[in-house]
């Protein structure tokens, strides 16, 4: 566990990452950390833990003394090196447990590509002392899988629809996809690749399906409106008509066929209890409340574990504040569970020919109890949303409808003020002119959601879904 620290770390090294603070705790600040680092060294573990709080404590003032975007990210380096210094400590004393949860919020706080992947090796490290896996092997073509039971709500039914969308059709292996990268549609116009007939190889949903513990209420609820128009279904198109007539023209599709080979969905069949055995001791970032524009709410740091023994498997009674894992990026923090996803080639395709292929893709985790809201509210980047368990109700307003949807003033102009679920019309009566497109998002489906496209979505089970942005 020593061996960042001794490969890694030195005086030298130290100088170079404190020489971008102001001059005033230059000094200072050097020779406290200095102390940490040469108390590690030295085997005075406790003394490196004390020293390495007290340098914490001070640097933590300075990340939330204003905008996060406009830390310096030597400070955010610094909260990280001091993380893991003290983790070090910590589980050479044997506090394996106490060095995780420090090391992740290290990880999620300040600078996690400080030193590579080494942090994120040696988190994986933590967790086999934590939280040693206990996995069935199956000796079948020489590989192993974790055994799985379905994922259940509080009251025992099953999350996900008893009847999935490519129920039917062959789950290829997860073979890693070869990335290409088009940067417009002129370099592979004139292919004679056509668009897949949505009934050859999936079985699409059309109404909704009644799962175990459903009552007539909920069903009619995942309903479209009246005034609502459905949204195209595709079955794998390829990457031209995913292009031409999607990507270019700024439409929503509904893809379906896209995750078969994806383990999370076929092989590993994604869990309560799988989650908690991969990832159950880290540290995340949890909301809590109805949803991000209401007064009550909020954030705290819990572990994978205690957010869903006491928010996703836990009765909550509408008093309560809701918990969701909600556009976190839980793949960089813990690599063992993006190896059960696999990013579409369709991520990889551009609109303009100064776009780069080289532009970072985010990777984000969504993942709670049924009832979860994200209010209506538009991203500028394409998004492909991969529903993984339960389902989603989404509704999706063009960016041409801006003018209807009343947005707020100040940070959140990219948010609505109105509740689409219940709209308030004496306060927003242009609201009634806006057109909506909607559908309900099952297990294995995708939805491409165009930049600046507004959505409002609700979960209609315990879910978790993946979102794939780029430029």
């Amino acid at each position: 566990l020593m061996e960042i620290v001794d490969n890694e770390v030195s005086a030298a090294f130290i100088d170079k990452l404190c020489d971008g603070l102001p001059s005033p705790c230059f000094s200072s600040l050097r020779d406290a950390v200095t102390t940490c680092w040469s108390h590690l060294c030295a085997g005075r573990l406790e003394e490196s833990v004390r020293w390495c709080r007290i340098v914490q404590e001070f640097t933590w003032e300075q990340l939330n003394a204003g905008k996060w975007s406009e830390v310096k990210p030597t400070w955010k380096e610094l909260y990280t090196l001091l993380s893991l210094l003290e983790s070090v400590a910590l589980s050479s004393l044997g506090r394996a447990r106490d060095a995780l949860t420090v090391l992740d919020k290290g990880l999620l706080l300040g600078a996690p590509t400080l030193f590579g992947s080494k942090l994120h090796t040696y988190a994986s490290t933590l967790v086999s002392q934590v939280h040693p896996r206990e996995l069935q092997v199956k000796e079948d073509s020489g590989s192993s899988h974790v055994h799985q039971a379905e994922l259940q709500s509080s009251d025992g039914s099953l999350c996900t629809p008893e009847i999935h969308p490519s129920e039917g059709s062959i789950s290829s292996p997860c073979v890693k996809k070869r990335k290409i990268v088009f940067k417009n549609y002129s370099q592979y116009k004139g292919t004679n690749s056509k668009p897949c007939d949505i009934t050859r190889n999936a079985t699409v949903k059309v109404g909704p399906v009644l799962s175990k513990g459903d009552d007539a209420a909920s069903v009619l609820s995942t309903l479209p409106s009246e005034d609502s128009v459905r949204i195209p279904v595709l079955c794998s198109p390829s990457l031209e008509t995913f292009h031409r007539d999607h990507m270019s023209a700024s439409s929503p599709v509904v893809l379906t066929g896209c995750m078969d080979y994806w383990p999370a969905y076929s092989e590993k069949k994604w869990s309560l209890e799988y989650l908690k055995l991969m990832a159950g001791p880290r540290t995340v970032p949890i909301e809590l409340g109805s949803q991000y524009t209401d007064s009550n709410w909020s954030q705290k740091l819990m572990t994978l574990s205690e957010f869903i023994d006491g928010y996703v498997i836990a009765e909550v009674d509408a008093a309560s504040p809701r918990g969701y894992l909600a556009q976190h990026q839980l793949f960089d923090q813990i690599p063992e569970l993006k190896e059960d996803i696999c990013v579409p080639d369709y991520c990889y395709l551009r609109t303009t020919e100064s776009s780069s292929s080289d532009e970072e893709l985010k990777v984000n985790a969504w993942f709670g109890p049924k009832g979860t809201v994200s209010p209506l509210h538009f991203d500028p980047n394409h998004n492909l949303l991969a529903q993984v368990v339960g389902r989603k109700r989404i509704r999706l307003y063009g960016k041409e409808q801006t003018e209807h949807l009343y947005p707020h003033q100040g940070l959140l102009t990219n948010t609505s003020q109105v509740d689409v679920e219940a709209p308030d019309v004496e306060r927003f009566p242009d609201f009634a002119n806006a057109v909506c497109s909607e559908c309900v998002l099952y297990p294995g489906q995708m939805l491409y959601i165009p930049p600046l496209c507004w959505h409002h979505v609700r979960s209609l089970d315990t879910s978790f879904s993946v979102s794939f942005w780029w430029n």
